[in-house]
């Protein structure tokens, strides 16, 4: 005999499969999220009166009630069975499947919470239309002894437990119906499917427990036949209620909460089939360029039947015309068609962007972290240069710098997609010129992205500016757990210079490759120091700035001075010398570049606190920013601080 083999999913392949199943069911469309719960609805009930059909035996209920209740739950699994086979939704199958999704940091809460209640609403509008059309008005339990047994079930069903009973016995029941739905996911045939489907519907039967969706035939069916002992009130109270949230529990706690712990939580993602997990919820908004992202028709995975799945991606390529890409899915098997991913020429009539696309690009904004980097997860790209990785206490922060690429590039980037942020900064020129910095100088722009990191994107655009580059650059942090405080900072601007200085690295080992290397000394100065014009631009820039700003304080001052106060406090500011930035070095006009930049905080920090005095002065009810009275930060310096420090470095 040879070797036993299993052709099934392991229990971590398929909490994946849950998982990725939940992140499509709360990506659907709400109205086909809606027929598709009127669908389920529907085909359970289909089951629902074939199990009281089968229950209807008198002479069974009397003297063997316990096979009379076997024989029906022997039944009642085929409307679970047509449900998963065909790709409906059920939103007792819902608890667990977007709750893993939410729990994997792949589908947001209220998108959930929507699913869920479309969902559940679905289910009763197919319920009460078979009810009241099929089994209603086609007479199907209109007569005895069909008619005695939907009383005496009911009954049986609503009346006589208590609200605990139900509540409790809900939890049993959708526990044992979510592994149904594992299992169905588990198995690789159209067999082990519904195996794995029929004796866990079979198990909460026969038990006896209650299913909310079930409850939505089996109590209005009961009041359609006339049940004096049941209103719609009580089954309201009795028969939704405690089902529902015994059904939440037992569906997305028990089942979805616990194999998201058990083979997910803390772990990397499985392949199914060796396919990843495809990201596909970027969008990109650049300058005469959209992505959007349009999945639409995501079927479950793992329902049994080989579906097809399109993915149309919608990118507008640089001949201004819109490309298409179809991915197919058959089961779990992802393949491009030939030529899919390659440029086409352009259509003779594109076709412009709907407002149903812009819907979907809107929907696919969730961005899900993980606990930390992938190591070398991909090749690095071309003009992209990575920095070595800083750990402090479980965070991990790394940088990635382009001379030519966007920041929003780099912020998809593959290895950043588990990031908790992704800091951007950017400076690129502009057309325009500078009427300060002479006939060669150009304007340029920078910007910056905080991405969450309150600060951080301003601090990394003062990097870009004092080392003179132009391009993007972004820092992923991984967040440990673990709040660093201000050191976070250095670790953004660490990774951020590292990054640039492996650029100039690798820029001067292609222009000098042959050559003698210089000396280390004078290497290092001039990877870290921006040119001299740069310096002298910006320095002479900042003076202007501050002789601006002191003209200004100085004017806000007399507004607020009163008659008894000094009268240094009403005198403008003494005017300095002009520096001779020329005779000074490099490194010296980087230290006083930064001394002026203090100085510019500390006088932007006395004008607000100037005009929270005016304000008040003026009889202002609000009270002042508290802002303003928190104290100056330990890095600004006072203007004699500056003016020592620039007399310090002249020397």
């Amino acid at each position: 005999m040879g070797p036993t083999t299993v052709n099934a999913y392991t229990p971590s392949q398929v909490t994946e499969m849950v998982s990725r199943a939940g992140v499509h069911k709360g990506r659907m469309h709400p109205l086909k999220v809606f027929l598709s719960s009127v669908s389920a609805g529907c085909l359970l009930s289909f089951a629902a009166a074939s199990c009281i059909t089968a229950n209807t035996s008198p002479w069974l209920q009397e003297n063997a009630p316990g096979p009379a209740r076997l024989l029906g739950a022997f039944v009642f699994p085929y409307g679970l069975v047509l449900i998963v086979l065909t790709g409906a939704d059920l939103c007792t199958g819902t608890f667990m499947y977007t709750a893993v999704s939410v729990l994997h940091r792949r589908l947001s809460i209220w998108r959930m919470l929507l699913h869920w209640f479309i969902t559940f609403w679905g289910n009763l509008a197919g319920s009460l239309f078979m009810v009241a059309i099929i089994f209603g008005y086609g007479g199907v339990f209109s007569t005895d002894p069909y008619k005695a047994e939907v009383i005496a079930f009911t009954t049986k069903k609503q009346v006589t437990p208590d609200f605990h009973m139900i509540f409790l016995r809900g939890i049993g029941c959708n526990w044992l119906v979510c592994l149904g739905c594992f299992f169905a996911m588990q198995g690789r045939d159209l067999t082990s499917k519904i195996v794995g489907i029929w004796w866990p519907i079979f198990a909460f039967v026969s038990l006896g427990f209650d299913h909310v969706v079930a409850n939505m035939f089996f109590i209005p069916m009961g009041i359609w036949v006339g049940n004096p002992s049941i209103t719609v009130g009580l089954y309201i109270w009795k028969g939704i209620i405690p089902a529902l949230i015994g059904n939440i529990l037992g569906g997305g706690l028990f089942c979805g909460a616990y194999y998201w712990y058990m083979y997910l939580y803390e772990q990397e993602a499985p392949l199914i089939d060796g396919v990843p997990y495809p990201e596909h919820n970027d969008v990109e908004k650049g300058a005469g360029s959209q992505h959007i992202e349009d999945v639409r028709g995501l079927n479950k995975l793992g329902n049994g039947s080989s579906m097809e799945n399109e993915i149309r991606g919608m990118r507008e390529t640089g001949g201004g015309h819109l490309q298409k890409s179809r991915v197919h899915v058959t089961g779990n098997d992802f393949r491009c068609s030939p030529g899919a991913l390659r440029n086409s020429p352009p259509p003779a009539s594109p076709r412009p962007p709907t407002p149903t696309d812009w819907w979907h690009a809107a929907m696919s904004l969730k961005r899900g972290p993980s606990p930390g980097p992938a190591a070398a997860s991909t090749p690095p790209q071309q003009d992209v240069y990575r920095s070595a990785p800083i750990s402090d206490r479980k965070s991990v922060f790394v940088a990635h710098f382009s001379p030519t690429l966007s920041a929003k590039a780099l912020q998809a980037h593959p290895d950043f997609r588990s990031a908790s942020h992704r800091v951007a900064a950017w400076r690129k020129p502009t057309a325009q010129r500078s009427l300060l910095g002479g006939a060669g100088a150009r304007v340029v722009e920078a910007a910056h992205d905080d991405d969450g990191e309150k600060h951080a994107g301003r601090r990394l655009e003062r990097v870009l500016e004092g080392m003179a580059v132009e391009g993007a650059v972004v820092v992923a942090r991984w967040y440990g757990g673990v709040m660093l405080g201000p050191v976070r900072f250095e670790h953004i601007e660490n990774c951020a210079r590292q990054a640039v200085r492996d650029w100039r690295a690798a820029v001067a080992a292609e222009a000098g490759r042959g050559a003698a290397a210089p000396p280390a000394k004078r290497l290092k100065v001039e990877e870290e120091a921006p040119p001299r014009e740069e310096l002298e631009r910006v320095l002479a820039e900042r003076d202007g700035s501050i002789e601006v700003l002191r003209a200004l304080l100085a004017e806000k001052k007399k507004v607020v001075a009163r008659e008894d106060a000094s009268a240094e406090a009403a005198k403008p500011a003494t005017p300095t010398k002009p520096m001779n930035y020329k005779a000074m070095p490099v490194q010296a006009l980087v230290k006083l570049e930064k001394a002026r930049d203090a100085t510019i905080a500390f006088i932007l920090k006395q004008l607000d606190n100037i005009e929270d005095e005016i304000l008040k002065a003026m009889g202002d009810d609000e009270d002042p920013d508290e802002t303003s009275k928190t104290p100056i930060p330990e890095t600004a310096e006072s203007p004699r601080q500056d003016e020592e420090n620039t007399k310090t470095v002249a020397e």
